[in-house]
């Protein structure tokens, strides 16, 4: 006696897999895109202004799996880290009123990936 067992779809799900690395690159370098431009609008919210040009100069800046945010003005740490003054780490703060969004961008990225590469 003999079973025959048939798999439906597997040389698509076996071509996804194969796919899996340059779709996970692609979509994690979305959320990690999405994810600095979310911190660095969170961070110019709470940036001390004086005449705005360090709110000004906050900026993110991409590449693969990598996010900087970082302000463009030569006094950008003395303000963030204090020295000569009380510290105001405005990008810490931006970070933490990024997380909820973070988390969110995080799952919904791990669904996409997993969604796209169990698709048959």
């Amino acid at each position: 006696m003999q079973i025959d067992v048939k798999i439906i779809g597997l040389n698509r799900l076996m071509s996804n897999f194969k796919r899996a690395p340059q779709l996970v690159k692609s979509e994690v370098n979305k959320a990690i895109r999405a994810i600095g431009v979310k911190a660095s609008q969170e961070s110019k919210s709470v940036t001390p202004v004086r005449t705005g040009a360090l709110k000004g100069s906050i900026r993110p800046s991409f590449s693969n799996f990598r996010t900087i945010i970082q302000p463009h003005k030569f006094y950008g740490i003395y303000v963030h880290e204090g020295w000569g003054m009380r510290s105001r780490p405005f990008l810490e703060w931006g970070l933490k009123k990024s997380i909820p969004f973070i988390d969110a961008e995080v799952k919904r990225t791990g669904d996409k990936i997993l969604n796209k590469i169990s698709k048959i």
